[in-house]
């Protein structure tokens, strides 16, 4: 996690969207209470949750105990002065100014985060937990490792390092057999793939509810969902999402695992995925645009810099700026200082102002096609070039250079392939033919035909990709987020109910728009001949026409 990240202003940094009493209300209202029930909240905030359960218990005449945590020291002062103002004898309060992942009721200290201490032991307490984690907050450098490696995987599956996946698995954990987990979650918890395992766990610990939130958050305008979970320790069959049950097996037909199937969907997801056919990868970060990407202009691009290499004295003090979360350990730590002793150097880059600038014309050696990101459809003519002079030596050495998280290189096995390619942050699916010879931006994901798939499968997927039904599938169940990942593609349904004929006529027709498009017609998602494509994708029941092909993992070399 970048340095960056905790300079945000507080509220970002701890995932604070604070819940309306009215919400927590609602939410309190519908639990049944027995005598003695202990129940935790684990970011208590300003205490709505706690008032609301008060307030329950003082009506219905039963008492029980409640431990609350709170990480930020003003809403813990605010909640207990407003805790302390409220009439009830019922519940007994046990709060915390702490950090709930440096937190258990037994009071042990952070040792129980040992990753071979914690699976010892039986955590089991709460009978209800309940509230509203933090949303995308920020975890302490100290105990990420920590933490990733008790609530990181469970059942062989990976759980997303974010704070409300790790409150959720966390909070699982803490719920003693029968126990109820009430938790106000975003609603990209139900598709979006990095949250696969936190589904696979839920799934396989106990039973499953999805269901509205009672109200309207006043600080944000996103999706908010009820995640009503009981611990029964075993699989159930079936997952509740707003009043409709799905099985597990159609779920698992999703490959994301979506919790947002709906029965219409449901028929297309056969067996058969994109990812049968293509292998669907984002690009890289250059880590500074200004210094090597070029707009476009009449087939000319207008370079303003001069490149030169030189060697740089190595320091412990650099290493440790650009190592992740700015930490070494005691061996790489010991390695450098020895290399700076030395005199070792790394080859770096430095780049000045080019007095006048000079135009060039494309093509040129220097210069490839960039594949930034944009919402044409069927084709788009390049509208930047990258400085990729000795196959971006510059470029390579830059990001070697810089932080951590930008030395690698996205997507070059495919660097310079023909394909598909669409915008990442869209509301839909803005596909194109993507021509050979482009480096690729991880802002415009691409696709490209496996090892002994015929070329012609881009055409065929291309036109299925630009039609409603893809993207109601795709916004529907895969990711309804505005994200539109590789692997979302590939986990798609692949067509297979068009018949060989019309799969035949299918690629002629989308071979002929990416060629007049090319040529310089211009074609929108209002364009008849776009339009058109709904009607020939549309699905027909019965057995699958399309014979399919076995599914290869590429290792062709192409251009650098």
């Amino acid at each position: 996690m970048s340095t960056a990240r905790f300079a945000r202003q507080k509220k970002r940094q701890l995932g604070q969207f604070l819940t309306p009493e009215n919400i927590a209300a609602g939410v309190v209202d519908e639990i049944r209470f027995s005598p003695g029930m202990r129940i935790l909240e684990p970011s208590f905030g300003r205490g709505v949750f706690i008032r609301a359960l008060q307030e329950r218990a003082r009506r219905i005449g039963v008492s029980g105990e409640v431990w609350g945590c709170e990480l930020d020291r003003d809403f813990f002062e605010a909640g207990v002065s407003a805790l302390q103002r409220k009439d009830s004898p019922n519940l007994r309060l046990h709060l915390n100014q702490t950090d709930f992942f440096r937190w258990m009721p037994s009071g042990l200290s952070e040792d129980f985060l040992r990753k071979e201490f914690y699976f010892k032991r039986d955590w089991e307490f709460f009978d209800l937990i309940i509230g509203n984690p933090p949303f995308g907050g920020s975890i302490g450098p100290d105990i990420q490792d920590a933490l990733d490696a008790v609530y990181g995987w469970r059942h062989g599956q990976k759980i997303k390092k974010e704070t409300y996946s790790f409150f959720v698995v966390k909070a699982c954990d803490l719920l003693r057999p029968g126990g109820r987990l009430l938790f106000i979650c975003s609603d990209t918890f139900l598709t979006i793939n990095t949250m696969r395992g936190l589904r696979a766990f839920l799934m396989a610990s106990g039973q499953m509810r999805i269901r509205e939130v009672p109200g309207l958050f006043d600080e944000t305008s996103h999706p908010m969902v009820l995640l009503d979970f009981i611990k029964t320790g075993a699989r159930p069959s079936v997952v509740e999402v707003f009043g409709q049950t799905f099985s597990h097996e159609e779920i698992e037909r999703t490959g994301n695992l979506s919790w947002r199937l709906g029965g219409e969907f449901s028929k297309y997801f056969t067996g058969a995925t994109l990812g049968d056919f293509v292998v669907a990868t984002s690009g890289m970060t250059t880590g500074n645009n200004d210094l090597f990407l070029r707009p476009i202009q009449d087939g000319r691009v207008v370079e303003r810099l001069v490149f030169e290499f030189f060697e740089e004295p190595i320091t412990l003090e650099r290493e440790r700026a650009r190592a992740r979360l700015n930490r070494l350990s005691d061996a790489q730590a010991l390695k450098i200082s020895e290399l700076a002793r030395s005199g070792a150097t790394r080859r770096n880059v430095r780049w000045h102002e080019l007095h006048p600038p000079r135009v060039v014309a494309l093509p040129n050696l220097d210069y490839c096609y960039y594949n930034k990101a944009n919402n044409k459809v069927i084709y788009a003519p390049a509208e930047w070039a990258i400085f990729w002079k000795d196959a971006g030596d510059a470029v390579r050495t830059f990001k070697k250079n810089g932080n951590w998280y930008l030395q690698g290189v996205g997507g070059k096995p495919f660097f310079g392939k023909s394909g598909i390619t669409w915008s990442l942050v869209a509301s839909r699916v803005h596909a194109k033919f993507l021509p050979s010879g482009y480096i690729l931006d991880s802002g415009a994901p691409c696709a490209f035909v496996r090892e002994g798939i015929p070329e012609d499968e881009l055409y065929f997927i291309l036109g299925w990709m630009l039609t409603d039904l893809f993207n109601g599938i795709l916004k529907g169940v895969i990711n309804h987020t505005r994200n539109i990942q590789g692997k979302d593609v590939e986990r798609m349904p692949y067509p297979v109910w068009v018949r060989p004929d019309e799969k035949r006529l299918l690629i002629e027709s989308v071979r002929r728009l990416v060629r007049s498009a090319s040529a310089g017609d211009v074609y929108t998602r209002d364009s008849p001949e776009i339009l058109q494509l709904n009607q020939r994708y549309i699905f027909r029941s019965g057995t699958p026409a399309v014979a399919l092909q076995p599914k290869f993992v590429s290792t062709q070399t192409v251009f650098l």
